[in-house]
This record gives C-alpha cells, structure tokens and sequence, in this order.
C-alpha cells in the first residue's frame, strides 16, 4: 500500500511538472531540429524524487569542445565519463536566449522516467558548458544566468565558449566569478582552414563529377528563409555564418568572385551597411543562376523549397523529379545540413534515400558526441 501512494505521489508530481512553463524537448533518432538530448538513466528501484549530477552542454549553432578538449581538464574528464551527459541544441537568436534565461530554463531540468521505471529527477549539472557562436550575449543577461547558475548548482564548474576574443568579456562576472572563458571560430565550418565545407565538396566532386548543374538542398536552420525572404546574398552572409562560408568554398569551387575579404565581417560592425551590397555578391548571384545553372534550395515550409538565390518557391514532387531525372539545367542534386536536420527536411531526405535514389548524398557535420538519425545515410565532415 505505501509503495502505491507512492507512486500515485509521483504520477501527481510528474503531470504537474510536465505542465509547468518549464519544458523541454528529448531528442530522439537525431530527427528534432533542436531540443535537449539526455543519455539514457541508468534505473535503480528508488522511484522517489531525488536529484541527480550530470553534464550538461548547451549550443546554438555546432559544439567546439570535442572529446579531446574535454580531456584536458580532469574535473571535465571524471565528469564526462561519471555523468550522464545531457546535450542541449538550439538555433536561438540573442532574444530567444534572453528569454530562456528569464523564464529559468538553465535551473530547471527534469527526468520523469519512462512507462517501466516511473520517477522524478531532478538533473543537477557538475560541468555547465554554455557554446554560444552566433551573437555576443548582453553582459548583463550572462552575469544574471551565472549568478542563478552558481546559486541554484553547488560546485558547479561554468565554460563559457564563444567566438568573440578574450578582451571583449574583460567584465566583472567573467573575472570573479570564476567562469572559464574559451574562445574559438568558425575553422570547423569554413573559411581557408574550414573542414566541413572542404570535405563536403570534395565529395560532391567525387561522387558528381562537377559542381555546376546542382540544385543543394539546404536545412532552413540554417538559411531561415523566412527571416530573411528578399534579403541580398550580402545581409544573409552577415548574419549567417554557414551562409557566408558556403558561398565562399562555393564560389571558389567554381571560379566566381573571392569573397576573402568580406569572412571576417559580420553584422554587429560598426561600420557594416547591409544596404550597400558590396559589387562581388551581385556578381556571384548572376554567375552561379546564368553561368553554373545552380540552385540554392533551402527547405521552406510545408512541402515546399525556396532558391535563396532567387526566391522562387518550388514543391517537393519539383525536386523528387530532379533527383530521379534531372532536367536541362540540373544534373545533380544534394543536401548539406548540421547536427540534426529539422523534421520536415530529414523525413523528405529519407524518402528520397529509401524510394528513389538510395546512394543520395546527404553532407552534415556531426560531433564526437552527437550520432546520425536512424534511417537517413549521411557522409560526416
């Protein structure tokens, strides 16, 4: 009898908790376009409430501290091989972010369980990692979540890892609060030194032969097309940064404009005019359309795609006919995406893979600690 109380107790708590302005998403056969992922638990018969440590990385664009990085620290290796790991995957602009500082996201993590072993846990992170690569956050907003971090988890060892340099966070709460500060760019994704557009091209060229007559299939979180519909290949690449880099190894791949010049600006410089779109961009966009017979194909809404060299908008039975015959133009067709494709995007890869063309190439960058979706085939960068 006292064991059912308890469980009716745990029920009550996990459907109230559930409902809370607190939530999150788990992440399941790689297949969400950006949620919580938390490596399985490991059961006990205790089903009470009780608190748990664990390791906790949160990013907004791709993780920087690989596995080697993380055994560098031994506080970071004791805590990565003891902890369940929880990764954190988000394409959340600067207002987003604020937003789930305000609301306590960062303090509020729970595991309720699954049907078999019913409980409530409460995830208490030891190593917080926060990845943010996309905008410098509000100093004030960052000493706000390091203070609520620091109360709310004991002996908690905060990272912060950003893009910007070390002198940029010469602040107070960066100083004294014992925040370790890592500083990274952009290498993995492009430019010179860039990995994942290098070796996805190169295995275009592999497996295509050529780079011209190719429709690319592209994740809208990373293009958000709707944020930015009309908008010049300029002001996206900006803002953007897997935009900027894959023009760049794109443009260089088929003998267009060198936009070297323009891989260190971005939209926060002072002196940056979005309006004035520097003459290589138009150029590049009239190369690639008349020149190349390319396609840029970010996925859109519904069933639908736009070519953000363009902005046409063009269906999916479009782009199934493609894959499987081609047209005058368009020879070949591929795709590139990160860690997780959004759902939409992934579901119409798979189709393609299981009931049309099962050697389709589909490029993306995955972690060390982040594995491929069920199902879709993927080549990792």
């Amino acid at each position: 009898m006292k064991k059912f109380r308890t469980r009716m107790f745990v029920c009550i708590m996990a459907f109230i908790l559930l409902f809370s302005c607190i939530s999150f998403t788990l992440v399941q056969n790689g297949k969400e376009s950006y949620g919580l992922y938390i490596e399985p638990c490991k059961y006990d018969e205790n089903d009470e409430e009780i608190e748990e440590d664990v390791f906790y990385y949160f990013c907004d664009y791709y993780p920087s501290m690989e596995l080697d990085d993380k055994y560098d620290n031994e506080l970071f290796k004791y805590c990565y091989q003891n902890y369940r790991f929880m990764f954190d995957h988000r394409y959340v602009g600067e207002g987003k972010f604020n937003e789930l500082v305000r609301d306590g996201y960062f303090i509020h993590f729970y595991d309720y369980g699954d049907e078999d072993h019913l409980h409530i846990r409460r995830l208490m992170p030891k190593i917080f990692v926060l990845d943010i690569k996309t905008f410098k956050p509000d100093p004030s907003v960052l000493e706000f979540l390091f203070n609520d971090l620091q109360t709310s988890y004991i002996d908690c060892q905060i990272y912060f890892v950003t893009t910007y340099e070390y002198e940029d966070y010469e602040e107070r709460y960066i100083r004294e609060m014992g925040i370790q500060l890592k500083h990274v760019n952009f290498d993995r994704l492009g430019g010179p030194a860039g990995i994942y557009f290098q070796e996805a091209f190169n295995e275009i060229e592999s497996r295509h032969g050529e780079y011209n007559n190719t429709a690319y299939l592209l994740d809208e979180n990373l293009v958000r097309p709707r944020m930015y519909i009309n908008k010049s290949l300029w002001e996206m690449s900006l803002n953007l940064p897997f935009v900027k880099y894959f023009l760049y190894e794109l443009s260089n791949r088929v003998g267009g404009p060198d936009l070297t010049p323009y891989l260190d600006q971005r939209i926060t410089d002072e002196d940056i005019d979005v309006e004035n779109v520097p003459p290589e961009f138009e150029e590049l966009k009239t190369f690639l359309i008349k020149d190349c017979h390319i396609k840029l194909l970010s996925y859109y809404e519904g069933e639908l795609f736009i070519d953000i060299l363009t902005w046409e908008v063009y269906d999916f039975d479009y782009v199934r006919v493609l894959v499987e015959n081609g047209n005058e133009d368009i020879k070949h067709v591929c795709a590139l995406g990160f860690l997780k494709l959004s759902n939409t995007f992934y579901d119409f890869l798979y189709d393609i893979q299981f009931n049309i063309d099962s050697d389709f190439l589909v490029c993306t960058l995955i972690a060390d600690i982040v594995s491929p979706g069920d199902g879709l085939k993927v080549h990792t960068c």
